[in-house]
Order: C-alpha cells, then structure tokens, then sequence
C-alpha cells in the first residue's frame, strides 16, 4: 500500500511551543507517511523535523493591508504544493496557518490545532466557528480546551477530537529522571526550575516574588528560567529590585533541556493559562516533582479527575496545585496572596526530601501517558 501524504502548516518552526509539537509530529509521522512540512518563514529553524520542508518566504508583517496581502499569497502557494504532491491530509498549528489551511483545500481532509484555552471574545468566536466550519476536524491538544469550545463557542462535539501531544523519544523502559543522581549529589543547593517563554501567558514574574520569600528562609536554593521572551529585561530587573539576582539564573532557549532539567529539584510552572503545557509533560519525563498554578491545561496533567479550581495549596496525585494568578504588575516586590502560597508549595517540597521522592515518581509515571506509540495509536485511526 502507497505511503499517504501528509502536509504540517506552521508559521515558522522557531523556539514556540506549538512549533516544537509540529516538529515532533513530522519527525514521527515521517517513519510512516510522506511528510512535507510547510513554514510561512524558514529564515530561523531551531527544531529538527522530519519529510521534506517547503518554505514559502512569506514572512510576517504588522501592517494590517500586507497581513491579508501575505495571507492570499501563502493560500495560493500552499494550494499549488497541495496539489504537487496529492496531499491526502493537511494538518496546522495556530490561526495564521489554520486560515492558510482551511482557504487552500483541494482534495485532501483539513485538520486544524488548537493550543491553548481561548477567550470567548466576539472576535475570538467568528475566527474559531469559520475553522471549525470549514475543518473536517478540530485537534485539541487537552480535553479542557475540547470543553472550552463546546460550552463557550458552541462548537459541535463531532468536529472535535482530543489527542494530547507526545514527547518524542519518550518509553516506559527509560530512564531519564535520574533520582539516583538527586539522592546522592554532593551540592546542597536546591535546583527549582520553570521553563517557557519569557512573556506575559507564562507568569514568570510571580514565580520570582515567590522566590524572594523563599530565599529569606533557604539561603541554599537556585532559581533557574529556562526560555527567552519579551519580558526577559523585565524579568532580570525584577530580581535586582527584590535584590535576588544572585540566586536566579535565566539559561535563555535551550533546543534540548532535558539535561539541566533532569539535575533540578522541583519544578514550578506559574502560567496564567494553558492547553496544556509540553513543559510539564518534559518535567515529569525527567522525574521532577511538579509544582503548578491551578490553570485548567496544568490541572488536567497534575490532577486528571478534578475538574473544578481551588483557592488552596493542593497535594494532588501528581504533584502540587496552587491557585491561578490574575496578571498583576510585573515591577511590584510586595507578595499576593496566591504567590505566598506558591512559595509556601516551594518550600514544603525544600524541607522534604520524601515527598520529593514521591512526586518526582508520580510525574514520571504520569508522563508515561505522552509516549509516542500511545499517541500515534489514536493517529493511525484520524489519518486513515
């Protein structure tokens, strides 16, 4: 039997994410299909993909006339490269490439992501029914976003489909979490680590104010941000004014991070919202007992059966919840409530090395449920 033809849609596949799921989806799907992997803008690839790339050299632009101009000129070329190699299926990654896909259909089937949680706005809700109208399904990477554009844009339940990302390479039988080297490692410093863009979603700024409280009472702990972002100038002055910029390290984008993630001691995600986080599912890979902000896409990895939020610190079965953080002021130094809370999480998990034990195995045993073989079973049925 011939080998289908699979096309991937992604803006670029730089540092996001969204590209980084793309990129893992053509590497697998290469062993399987012909892949061709189509990107608005291949000036800057840090992701290795797997098939053939075809780079349209359309760049972005922030003028409003030359977004639809460039929109018209990525649907005709990425019609052409349809039709070139009888693509049977075409998947895409954000609304830019989700509108590329669905204008350009020929005669293969359209399936279109959605990453994140979306506001019900007015405009939100026209851009996510004309998608899903015109897609023969929506892939959504968490059941809390299936539910989200069901109850709060009325999207039908037969046009959407949940199949949660993979973390590629990932099987039962590895060993990447290293609990051995955390038993007998000769620092005493305690490791937190938090990994993602360095911009507002990611709510990093609450998880150092947090961190300056734990600091007046654990002089042996080590902060490390992992990402690079927007608000990164924002982020260091903020550990200057706290006068903490000695024990918070910002390690910048990292292409595989799994080595310095597999030597911290906790991890802490401090999202204002997500899907659902590829950095979580890579933290419990690595072992890390998880510490997270009670957002429904972090909820539904740490405490897949609880459905509503809390307002307290909650020892779940696969790590620790804290309640969700508002926006807030980046520049302020006095704590909020929730992020009190936050360091209160840190520093149960500083002063017991059990329990850190205990939740680094129950991530890992939780990120057992991303292997690739697990995900690509539900694959081989939506592309047949």
């Amino acid at each position: 039997m011939p080998r289908k033809n699979i096309a991937i849609i992604v803006p670029t596949l730089n540092k996001g994410g969204a590209e980084r799921v793309a990129a893992n989806l053509s590497a697998e799907f290469s062993k399987y299909y012909n892949v061709y992997v189509i990107v608005h803008d291949g000036r800057d690839i840090t992701y290795p993909y797997g098939g053939i790339l075809c780079d349209l050299k359309i760049p972005p632009s922030n003028s409003k006339i030359k977004k639809i101009i460039n929109l018209i000129k990525r649907i005709r070329a990425v019609r052409k490269i349809k039709q070139r190699y009888s693509i049977d299926y075409t998947l895409s990654h954000l609304p830019p490439a989700n509108y590329v896909n669905i204008f350009s259909r020929k005669k293969d089937k359209i399936y279109t992501f959605v990453h994140s949680t979306e506001k019900n706005t007015l405009k939100n809700i026209i851009r996510m029914k004309t998608v899903a109208l015109l897609s023969d399904k929506v892939i959504c990477v968490s059941e809390c976003i299936r539910n989200n554009l069901i109850h709060n844009f009325k999207i039908s339940e037969k046009k959407l489909v949940t199949v949660y990302n993979f973390c590629p390479g990932l099987k039962p039988g590895d060993n990447y979490c290293e609990l051995e080297h955390r038993e007998h490692k000769q620092s005493d410093t305690i490791t937190v680590v938090n990994m993602g863009r360095l911009s507002k979603p990611k709510g990093q700024w609450h998880l150092i104010r947090a961190f300056s409280h734990v600091v007046k009472k654990h002089k042996n702990v080590r902060l490390e941000i992992i990402g690079d972002g927007e608000l990164r100038d924002d982020l260091k002055e903020l550990t200057k004014k706290l006068n903490i910029e000695n024990h918070v390290y910002f390690a910048g984008f990292l292409i595989n991070p799994f080595e310095r993630l597999a030597r911290a001691d906790i991890y802490v995600s401090s999202s204002l919202y997500e899907g659902l986080p590829m950095a979580l599912i890579e933290a419990g890979m690595c072992g890390i007992p998880i510490i997270s902000t009670d957002c429904d896409g972090c909820r539904e990895y740490v405490a897949p059966n609880t459905v509503e939020a809390k307002n307290s610190m909650n020892e779940d079965k696969f790590g620790i919840l804290v309640p969700a953080f508002n926006e807030g002021t980046i520049s302020q130094t006095e704590l909020t409530p929730n992020e009190k809370i936050l360091a209160d999480a840190i520093e149960t998990l500083i002063s017991d090395r059990e329990k850190r034990k205990h939740f680094g195995i129950m991530a890992r045993q939780r990120s057992l449920d991303f292997i690739p073989d697990k995900i690509m079973k539900q694959w081989f049925e939506l592309l047949t």
